[in-house]
């Protein structure tokens, strides 16, 4: 492609995306990076990242330019806050079949650029909240799809194939970083998990210890028998 997305600003802007993806602590962050590199090649104003439940679509990550994240506000209760003011149940919104099948069947960037008034889309999250324009395309490892990530703009400003092409281009590396997120999420889980079941360990040997002792001291003690002399 020839213009903005060549030679120097490329490299630019996808080392700016790799960086913020190995080196940001949580996926809000890597997505105000992404951000910001896209600003002078394709300004959006909405990057979410999501991931596909049994019954509904979860929102893991978000930037938001209308209602930036606050100072001190944690990633979990910032994506709770966005997704609750748009409709959601805590962080989930119902799945959307369209977008679904696009995403884990055909694995497949979607440009939509009538989003209001496309059936296709109604009641998902990126319409509540306001979109007018999306790019919506899948983040996979392999041969796994792992999440979709939404690229909005709230206002009717089509996306153009070759700014389609640039968003793909910088999935590639958040792929990445949300992958490693999720696995992090899953072995933070698991540690709970275990550490749940070692204290309930421990209070049940303390418990049967405790009763064992009890039964003993409840216990009658023999008394010795004395002979007359």
């Amino acid at each position: 492609m020839d213009g903005p997305w060549s030679g120097e600003a490329k490299y630019q802007a996808l080392l700016a995306v790799a960086q913020a993806a190995n080196s940001r602590r949580d996926l809000s962050s890597v997505l105000d990076a992404v951000a910001t590199a896209l600003e002078e090649l394709v300004p959006v104003d909405l990057i979410g990242v999501v991931t596909h439940e049994a019954e509904a679509v979860r929102a893991r990550a978000i930037y938001f330019r209308r209602a930036p994240r606050g100072s001190g506000e944690s990633q979990d209760a910032y994506v709770r806050r966005f997704s609750e003011a748009y409709g959601a149940t805590g962080d989930s919104w119902k799945h959307t079949p369209f977008l679904r099948d696009a995403m884990e069947r055909d694995r497949r960037t979607l440009i939509l650029n009538h989003v209001q008034t496309d059936p296709r889309v109604g009641g998902a999250g990126m319409t509540l909240a306001g979109a007018e324009c999306v790019v919506m395309a899948p983040l996979t490892m392999g041969d796994q799809f792992i999440a979709a990530m939404v690229f909005g703009r709230s206002r009717p400003s089509p996306f153009s194939p070759d700014e389609s092409a640039i968003l793909e281009d910088v999935t590639g590396p958040v792929a990445t970083a949300v992958a490693n997120a999720l696995a992090f999420e899953e072995i933070q889980k698991l540690r709970s998990q275990l550490e749940d079941e070692n204290v309930a360990l421990r209070d049940e040997i303390a418990a049967r210890f405790a009763a064992a002792r009890g039964r003993r001291d409840e216990a009658p003690r023999k008394r010795r028998s004395v002979t007359p002399v």
